[in-house]
Order: structure tokens, then sequence, then C-alpha cells
């Protein structure tokens, strides 16, 4: 896989969840990254995927040109760290 930073693929998948569409996103971003070597940081690689999972084109570019959901992934990040997760 190629690295990048998954910051905004996971506020993406929040996004997901907003819809009731999470395990799609998810999905389809992992699938991404992992077998297709997408680059997982590039706002324009996560807009077609996310719009590929079900996901509004729009939104999803008014999401990544922000910080919508920022806080929530920092939430998960600092839950992770606690269980031990890195």
């Amino acid at each position: 896989a190629r690295g990048g930073n998954t910051v905004d693929a996971h506020r993406l998948i929040h996004l997901g969840a907003e819809h009731g569409i999470q395990d799609a996103v998810k999905e389809r971003l992992l699938r991404a990254y992992v077998a297709e070597r997408e680059p997982i940081g590039d706002h324009e690689a996560l807009t077609r995927l996310a719009v590929e999972a079900g996901l509004d084109e729009a939104e999803v570019r008014d999401v990544l040109a922000g910080d919508r959901f920022l806080d929530e992934v920092r939430a998960d990040e600092r839950q992770a760290h606690a269980y031990g997760i890195s």
C-alpha cells in the first residue's frame, strides 16, 4: 500500500456513519488502500472513493476542505491509544 496520512479517510468514515453507510465507506477505502494501492492521503482519490461508496461528492469535498469530524477522529485516536493501539 502507498503510505499517507489517514486522518481525512477517517473523517470520511465518520461522514459515512452520519449517512448510515459507514461500513461501505470503510470497506471501499480499505480495499483501495491495501489492494489497489490508492494514495490514501490524496483528496481527489478520497473523493472518488467516497462517492463510489455512496457519499455525495459536494459533501465529501466540503468535509475535506474543512475540519468537520476532526475532533471525533482525534477522540478515536485517544481511545485507541488507551487500548494500546498505535
